[in-house]
């Protein structure tokens, strides 16, 4: 199993962030969320509805848990 977990990471097919089947956030919208929570005025709540998220999403991006791999 890792070393078909390394092969697909080596070949491309993964299935990470974007490339994921189930993705609903691009990697500029996880970028423009971290910028967003960094902001005192927007909440979870609201940043979640502006991208069709829930809040539980934009705060474990926000703490690195989610997109960890994406560099800012």
């Amino acid at each position: 199993p890792k070393q078909n977990q390394a092969d697909r990471a080596l070949n491309g097919t993964l299935g990470r962030g974007e490339a994921h089947v189930g993705a609903k956030l691009t990697q500029s919208d996880v970028i423009n969320i971290r910028r967003l929570v960094s902001q005192a005025d927007r909440s979870p709540k609201d940043i979640g509805v502006q991208f069709g998220v829930s809040p539980t999403l934009v705060r474990r991006i926000r703490d690195r848990k989610a997109w960890a791999w994406l560099p800012d």
